[in-house]
């Protein structure tokens, strides 16, 4: 009973000098405050600026590590967050000599804007955000590859069916011809074996020429 007794004491000493929340927070109150880490997320994303980091450790919320939000709606890694109450802890355990009980040294306050017994909860909500802006940073490569794949067909059939002037089809020729020339290069020193492919696209790329200027003329043999 004696043990037990001071162990309650000690708890109860614990919850005072750390300022723990009396009232825990709903779940509605709980979704309201992903909600608003999810917007300041989107918002430095759609300003031109990376997505914010972990406030402690500077390091972007990766899929897969534990996260920590608190009722001011900042996210931390949970690790993180452990480390700077342990810190705040002893400090205040250090110093309680020569600071009043009830300080600010001796508060449980948030790394970021400094709210006094805040409530943690455990969350993916990091995680996600950086998931999605993965996500879509793959589909907008993906997105801009197929793109120019599409316009370069569509601009070598152009120009195969006679479109543009002459000067244009002879500076498109010559362009393609140009990247054939680099492509084949990088190849040789790559691999061997593309080099069949390359100079069949070659090959096709003379063929373009011809059909766009006609075929070579031959000097004459006379005399």
């Amino acid at each position: 009973g004696y043990i037990h007794v001071r162990v309650r004491l000690l708890a109860c000493l614990f919850a005072w000098l750390l300022g723990w929340p009396k009232v825990r927070l709903s779940e509605a109150e709980w979704a309201a405050l992903e909600a608003a880490f999810a917007a300041r997320q989107d918002e430095s994303d759609s300003g031109g600026c990376k997505a914010e980091p972990c406030p402690i450790c500077l390091e972007p919320y990766n899929h897969g590590v534990a996260q920590v939000i608190l009722s001011c709606s900042h996210v931390f890694h949970s690790d993180c967050l452990g480390s700077f109450e342990r810190f705040k802890l002893f400090g205040a355990l250090h110093s309680q000599l020569a600071v009043p009980p009830r300080s600010a040294a001796h508060e449980r306050c948030c790394p970021v804007c400094r709210a006094v017994g805040y409530e943690s909860r455990a969350t993916t909500m990091g995680g996600a955000q950086h998931v999605a802006r993965c996500a879509a940073k793959l589909q907008a490569l993906a997105r801009g590859i197929s793109t120019r794949r599409a316009y370069a067909r569509a601009l070598r059939a152009w120009f195969a069916a006679g479109g543009g002037g002459q000067e244009r089809r002879r500076d498109y020729v010559a362009a393609e011809l140009g990247s054939l020339g680099e492509r084949l290069v990088e190849a040789v020193a790559v691999c061997d074996d593309s080099i069949d492919a390359l100079l069949a696209e070659s090959d096709s790329a003379l063929a373009l020429s011809h059909h766009a200027f006609g075929p070579p003329s031959r000097p004459s043999c006379e005399g």
